[in-house]
């Protein structure tokens, strides 16, 4: 990918820690220079822009640390956009952990697959979802502003196609601020061409889990609502059963169309 002289040095004011992982890197991208930059050119014309008009049929790729080996992957037959979960925060201030693969996009590229990467709320060092730590960004204009510029330079640097929220147990007091995420997020990625995704739960009367979301309003701001109709006997469950039988399903589905 070629990148202007502006934006090269945007980006190296936006790495500054490599830390090693193993046999792999992950790198926190500081947010102090991002709002001083220019805006990102689209990577790809805007005739080209998603969402594709063929039906979308989404696989994610659960990355933790290591990028998978892609000698060990197959044909996945049916499937046309892959979702490496590569995005996290880390901290409370709007910062990103990247570990995206550019041998992946390669990859992924050559077989047709479109590429979302996943921008989630699973806070590194725990890998867990904290409420508190993600309504310091959700609710912080300058926080969210330093979210989505990492975002959208990860998305010009790897060359991704689109994105893919996934905001998990936060607290329902935060579902307009997590909209108003999503409404920013979409509105500066369609200039990208880049098409943008979002993660829900089945409505239930969990709060962290299924008030927090509005649903229709975040239908309206984005490209795609993906529904998580599975966790039917989720791990550790007491019972042996389906991770998300067709009646489970179904029911997920309608109650979310309803």
């Amino acid at each position: 990918m070629l990148m202007s002289k502006v934006e090269l040095q945007l980006f190296e004011e936006v790495y500054p820690q490599v830390v090693p992982m193993g046999e792999g890197v992950v790198n926190y991208a500081s947010g102090h220079a991002l709002g001083q930059g220019p805006v990102i050119a689209p990577h790809r014309a805007p005739s080209e822009t998603r969402p594709p008009q063929e039906r979308v049929v989404l696989v994610w790729e659960h990355v933790l640390r290591r990028p998978p080996d892609l000698r060990t992957i197959g044909p996945l037959l049916g499937v046309n956009v892959v979702a490496p979960t590569w995005f996290s925060l880390a901290g409370d201030q709007g910062n990103l952990v990247d570990r995206a693969d550019p041998a992946y996009v390669t990859w992924a590229h050559q077989r047709g697959y479109g590429v979302w990467g996943v921008v989630n709320n699973a806070f590194d060092p725990d890998r867990s979802f904290d409420p508190d730590r993600t309504r310091a960004v959700l609710t912080s204009v300058e926080r969210r502003e330093r979210l989505i510029q990492q975002i959208l330079l990860f998305c010009q640097t790897y060359r991704l196609d689109g994105i893919n929220l996934d905001f998990e147990h936060v607290y329902p007091q935060d579902r307009d601020q997590l909209t108003q995420l999503a409404r920013e997020v979409g509105s500066l990625a369609r200039e990208m061409g880049l098409v943008v995704s979002i993660d829900v739960t089945p409505r239930s009367t969990r709060p962290n889990g299924s008030l927090c979301y509005d649903r229709r309003a975040l239908a309206n701001v984005l490209d795609y609502v993906i529904l998580m109709a599975y966790d039917e006997h989720p791990a550790g469950s007491p019972v042996a059963g389906p991770v998300a039988s067709l009646p489970w399903v179904q029911t997920a589905l309608l109650g979310v169309l309803e």
